[in-house]
C-alpha cells in the first residue's frame, strides 16, 4: 500500500477529497492528502509541467504531504457512538412496548366490546 501512495506522490498533482490515498503507519490506517508548491501546471521559475507533451527536465516543485490517522480522527466520536448505542437501545424498547402495548388495548377493546354485547342480551 505504501509503494503504491508512494507513486501515486511522484505523478505530482494535487489530491482532492476523493483521492483515498492512505498507508498503514504504526499499526494504523492513515489517511494522506498532498499538495504542490507553486501550482501543478508551473514549478519554481515559471517552468510548465509538460513541453510539447513530454515531461520538462527543468520542472521543480515542492510536494507537501500531510496526514492523519484513522484511530485520531475517530477517538473523540466513540463517546458519541455509546450516547447511540444507549438510545437505539431505547427506541427498541420503546418500539416493543409500543407494539405489545397497541395489541393489547385493541384486544381490551374488543372484550369491552363483546362482553358489552353479552350483557345486552
Amino acid at each position: 500500500m505504501a509503494t503504491q501512495t508512494y507513486n501515486e506522490m511522484r505523478k505530482l498533482y494535487i489530491t482532492n477529497p476523493y483521492s483515498l490515498n492512505k498507508w498503514n503507519f504504526d499499526g494504523s490506517l492513515e489517511f494522506l492528502e498532498w499538495t504542490i508548491i507553486p501550482t501543478e501546471r508551473s514549478g519554481f521559475g515559471g517552468e510548465p509541467k509538460f513541453i510539447d507533451g513530454q515531461l520538462n527536465p527543468n520542472y521543480e516543485v515542492l510536494l507537501v504531504g500531510y496526514g492523519v490517522q484513522q484511530d485520531e480522527i475517530l477517538r473523540p466520536f466513540k463517546q458519541i457512538d455509546r450516547v447511540m448505542d444507549i438510545q437505539i437501545q431505547r427506541l427498541i424498547f420503546l418500539n416493543y412496548f409500543l407494539t405489545i402495548g397497541g395489541i393489547i388495548f385493541v384486544f381490551w377493546i374488543f372484550y369491552l366490546e363483546f362482553s358489552n354485547r353479552d350483557n345486552e342480551n
